[in-house]
């Protein structure tokens, strides 16, 4: 069964801004071009709620689990996880949906 990864992220107040935002969606598109990734999307809040509570959504298709697994522990995805997004992010959430 196909899965969607939906990876909320709230950044650093020091990041709130147009930049920070450019800056995070520069440094994800690269998650595209990890193996095991069939699509990705960069969302940002369409209304006041969702703005006062994330920046952005990645929304991320997997052929199913075992792919989200090996994605997780790829390398160039610990990178952007380790390097990016712990020094721009305060809060990071992820979850799995099936499709």
């Amino acid at each position: 069964m196909a899965i969607a990864r939906h990876v909320y992220i709230r950044l650093k107040s020091e990041h709130q801004s147009e930049a920070g935002r450019a800056a995070l969606a520069q440094a994800s598109k690269a998650l595209c071009d990890i193996a095991g990734v069939d699509s990705f999307a960069l969302l940002r809040p369409a209304d006041q709620h969702a703005h006062d509570a994330w920046d952005a959504c990645l929304v991320l298709r997997f052929a199913d689990l075992d792919a989200v697994g090996r994605y997780r522990e790829h390398p160039d995805h610990r990178g952007y996880v380790d390097g990016f997004l712990h020094e721009h992010a305060a809060v990071i959430k992820a979850w799995n949906f099936e499709l």
